[in-house]
């Protein structure tokens, strides 16, 4: 006797999508900053930041558990703040299933806006990165027209 099947194809390709990502971040990780520029150490992951605009700074907020403040850098050059680190694996004996990514990380942000460079500050706690950059307060002035 038949039997009829309904035929999901969403479901075959949730199935590919799942697949082939899978493959793609366990052989081809390796990322460029997203200044189009070339990383000077390869990257294995890229954590990710929320970036928030207030009147007098920006704020950026990146996630980084399992990261110790010694293996992180923040610089900032020619517009450009650049946030460098990497999160080391702990070695487990009888590790069954490891999904978390680990080696060094590379994040860049480009700042459009006029910004206090000298004035960065930023303040690692609990796997969380919180960089504050103010904004240059903007010269406003008055112009007189003149008649000609």
């Amino acid at each position: 006797m038949p039997v009829v099947v309904t035929w999901d194809p969403s479901k075959d390709f949730k199935h590919l999508e799942k697949e082939l990502y899978k493959n793609f971040v366990r052989h081809n990780c390796a990322t460029k900053s997203e200044t189009k520029e070339e990383t000077t150490k390869e990257t294995t992951w890229k954590p990710t930041a929320d970036i928030y605009s207030e009147a007098e700074h920006y704020i950026i907020s990146v996630d980084l558990p399992g990261v110790s403040k010694e293996n992180i850098s923040l610089t900032f050059e020619k517009g450009i703040l650049t946030l460098r680190g990497e999160r080391i694996q702990q070695q487990k004996e009888k590790t069954v299933r490891n999904e978390k990514q680990f080696g060094a990380f590379e994040r860049k942000f480009k700042m459009t806006t006029e910004i206090q460079s000298e004035s960065i500050t930023a303040e690692f706690s609990n796997g969380e990165l919180l960089i504050t950059v103010p904004k240059k307060a903007s010269e406003e002035r008055v112009i007189t027209i003149s008649n000609n």
